[in-house]
């Protein structure tokens, strides 16, 4: 008996024309093709979804954001900290930062737009009524 060839599977998904041309953007300030952000994507997504699923049911997670709530109200505020982190402000260089911020500026703005919640199903169309006169 011959043996089965393993067939290739293909995922595939549907993208408005906005969402479309910010992942071609993406693609093209990158670098790379279709085929390879979807695997990596893909590989990604099957790393990390999995394990993050598994630790936001643990105690640990529910502790540590507890400390983040309090690092960010109370430990951040404290005077020996702003003095550190004045400190670390005068190194950077402004012109960097602004470019930064620029070029992050751009990658939220497509991820949002890729990300937004879409609703499912088909659209509703309203009926029309025929006032009946009585």
């Amino acid at each position: 008996m011959p043996e089965k060839k393993e067939l290739q599977k293909t995922i595939s998904g549907k993208f408005s024309i906005k969402e479309a041309k910010q992942i071609d953007d993406t693609l093209k300030d990158l670098g790379i093709n279709r085929n390879q952000m979807i695997r990596e994507s893909v590989s990604l997504w099957l790393q990390y979804k999995p394990a993050i699923k598994q630790f936001e049911n643990t105690k640990l997670f529910h502790v540590m954001k507890k400390i983040e709530k309090l690092f960010q109200t109370e430990i951040i505020q404290s005077p020996k900290i702003q003095k550190e982190l004045d400190k670390l402000e005068k190194d950077f260089d402004p012109e960097e930062i602004n470019s930064l911020k620029e070029k992050f500026g751009i990658i939220e703005k497509r991820s949002k737009e890729v990300s937004r919640k879409k609703k499912q199903g088909r659209p509703t169309t309203k009926k029309k009524r025929i006032k009946r006169i009585k």
